[in-house]
């Protein structure tokens, strides 16, 4: 099912004008773009293309955008019921270990 909404997410995503395969993507590709304008994180007196900043920054706010809004669609509520389900089978798998547990 992840899978599934993983991929609904990626389509999502290009109908959005953004081609990711997944949402780590999103970090990455910005983090890599904003490396070729501002050079590496160890050089902080590297000379800035201010228009190509600011282009970057405009597409950060537009892929951020997309990316939340096919989250909310696609992924979480898939999420939500996966891990609903993981956790009912981790209590079950688990309830003699989970007796020992304390109280908080």
């Amino acid at each position: 099912r992840m899978v599934d909404a993983i991929s609904a997410w990626s389509q999502c995503m290009r109908d959005a004008g953004f081609d990711l395969a997944d949402p780590e993507q999103v970090d990455v590709v910005l983090l890599a773009e904003l490396e070729g304008i501002a050079g590496p994180p160890d050089n902080p007196n590297a000379e800035i293309d201010q228009a190509a900043l600011a282009a970057l920054q405009a597409k950060e706010v537009s892929m951020v955008n997309a990316d939340i809004a096919c989250e909310e669609e696609h992924i979480r509520p898939v999420e939500e019921e996966v891990r609903a389900e993981y956790e009912v089978a981790f209590r079950e798998q688990n309830a003699d270990l989970l007796t020992q547990v304390p109280a908080p």
